[in-house]
């Protein structure tokens, strides 16, 4: 698989899909938008609606859809690790959280 790193060109504030301000019925970033080439992954600085603003990392598969999707619990802390090919949170959060 050839992966292609790509930071998110939707600045935090920008609300992509007309999503609820957070919360529970909160919409999951864009895959058009994100994965617009496939097999390709990276950080997003955070989107106003998901995750409460925060970073998250992503990876896309090979038909242009969400593989996985790592929501961070800060700011500016997506890194990209392995030499660049995987994107990780300096923080997680727990998975078992609403």
């Amino acid at each position: 698989m050839t992966g292609m790193v790509i930071a998110s060109s939707v600045p935090v504030g920008t609300d992509v899909q007309g999503t609820p301000e957070n919360g529970a019925n909160a919409t999951p970033p864009d895959a058009k938008k994100l994965c617009a080439k496939p097999d390709t992954f990276g950080c997003s600085g955070g989107i106003k609606g998901y995750n409460d603003g925060n970073d998250f990392g992503y990876t896309c598969t090979s038909d242009g859809q969400f593989k996985s999707l790592e929501k961070c619990t800060c700011k500016d802390c997506c890194r990209l690790t392995e030499d660049g090919k995987k994107p990780s949170c300096c923080e997680k959060k727990d998975p078992h959280s609403a």
